[in-house]
């Protein structure tokens, strides 16, 4: 009988588990549903029409909106670990959340759009509008997210920080933010230049503006990373290595899977190398940044 009793009670978890796991799923792809239509109104759908810009130039439609769900789907299941971890109450949560996909998808992203605007055929106008569209859409699926996870966020009482005490960010702060970051933008995308074909004559032909102050624009582009980068993994619980490892992998998603969609400035091979650069040098940006900045437990 207590044999039956305990096999009844493991097959009664199990199940549980298996239906938890089905439903975070369904939720997960909810959300993703949701942020694809915000961005589809944003790049394809009402700002064409209010703010008269020009419709995207691109042979396959189809394609193109295919790529706005992944890239959906792919920035919410980035952003779970948070939800699943966090220590901050849901109103806390959902600022840090807004933060982190307003600061690096769209600010520390998109700033290089207008730093090296010329090169490519988009107005400031285009970009300006764009970006604000995207802060829009990060403000209301940030809510969204926040309110299909209800039930599953954990509040701590006292938020706890992992972070270390802020006497050491006098100094990690300008060793990240000035020479980490511009060591780590400059050493991949020499790299890329000098070993993949594609870029380098891509760019050969291109007349790149701002070329004498890309230095100075990457020492205020790491400043800009302190504040989204270190609230990604700030109030998460975990050992030091997991919450490296996600940190580095959300950084790799947001700013490198935007990238692979259809444009017409921006041939596939190019598109592709980028890619590459991208996801290695912001993983270990990442994980750079954690161990700098995340305490160490007791535990650990």
């Amino acid at each position: 009988i207590l044999v039956l009793k305990e096999k009844t009670s493991n097959f009664v978890d199990f199940s549980s588990k298996i239906k938890n796991l089905i439903i975070n799923i369904l939720k997960i792809l909810l959300l993703s549903v949701i942020f694809f239509i915000l961005r589809t109104i944003v790049f394809v759908g009402i700002f064409q029409y209010i703010f008269d810009l020009p419709k995207p130039d691109i042979e396959s439609p189809g394609l193109l909106l295919f790529f706005n769900f992944f890239i959906s789907f792919v920035f919410t299941l980035a952003l779970i670990p948070i939800i699943f971890r966090s220590t901050l109450s849901k109103k806390n949560l959902w600022y840090i959340i807004v933060i982190i996909l307003i600061g690096i998808p769209i600010i520390i992203n998109q700033i290089e759009a207008f730093f090296f605007h010329g090169s490519v055929d988009m107005s400031r106008k285009e970009l300006f509008i764009y970006s604000l569209g995207n802060i829009c859409a990060a403000f209301i699926f940030s809510f969204a997210m926040i309110k299909v996870f209800e039930k599953t966020i954990e509040t701590d009482t006292k938020s706890t920080s992992f972070l270390v005490s802020r006497k050491h960010f006098f100094w990690k702060i300008p060793l990240a933010a000035f020479i980490i970051y511009p060591f780590i933008y400059l050493f991949f995308g020499s790299l890329l230049y000098g070993l993949y074909a594609p870029v380098k004559e891509f760019y050969s032909r291109l007349d790149i503006p701002n070329q004498n102050f890309i230095l100075l624009f990457q020492l205020f582009r790491g400043l800009l990373w302190m504040i989204p980068g270190i609230l990604t993994f700030s109030h998460v619980k975990g050992k030091k290595i997991h919450i490296a490892l996600m940190t580095g992998c959300i950084f790799a998603i947001f700013m490198s899977v935007e990238i692979l969609a259809p444009v017409d400035f921006m041939p596939l091979k190019v598109r592709m190398g980028h890619f590459i650069e991208l996801i290695i040098s912001h993983f270990l940006w990442g994980v750079i940044l954690v161990y700098l900045f995340r305490k160490t437990t007791v535990k650990e």
